[in-house]
């Protein structure tokens, strides 16, 4: 048994070398339509691998305006939306402050985890 991300495990499932049994990210993904999530199961689960871009503080608005104008374009291009489907992965382009909100709910939620677990962070 493994837990692995999906764009690594993804060509050993379609190989026929590994059989995945649930997804954790709270929908099911487009490329594995018949594998439940976790979800399914627990109600509320979501661990889905999300990626973003970070800019260090006191960078300029005009400058983060244009690295998301910049980025959101290159996100909606064929090849960029055809590599990510090849992965199993969805895009989602929101604005700084959207992910700003979700950067900190992932930090509460998790946290709440670290916290609840008692885990040592060394």
């Amino acid at each position: 048994m493994s837990i692995d991300n999906l764009p690594t495990a993804l060509p050993h499932i379609e190989a026929g070398r590994v059989k995945a049994l649930a997804v954790f990210s709270a929908n099911r993904v487009s490329v594995l339509p018949d594998v439940p999530t976790i979800a399914e199961t627990l109600p509320g689960y979501d661990a889905a691998l999300w990626t973003g871009f970070l800019a260090p503080r006191g960078t300029p608005p005009i400058a983060i305006k244009r690295i998301q104008s910049e980025l959101t374009k290159l996100l909606q291009t064929a090849e960029v939306k055809t590599a990510f489907q090849r992965a199993g992965t969805d895009i989602v382009a929101t604005d700084p402050k959207a992910f700003d909100a979700f950067l900190r709910a992932e930090y509460a939620k998790w946290g709440k985890v670290v916290r609840d677990l008692k885990l040592q962070v060394n």
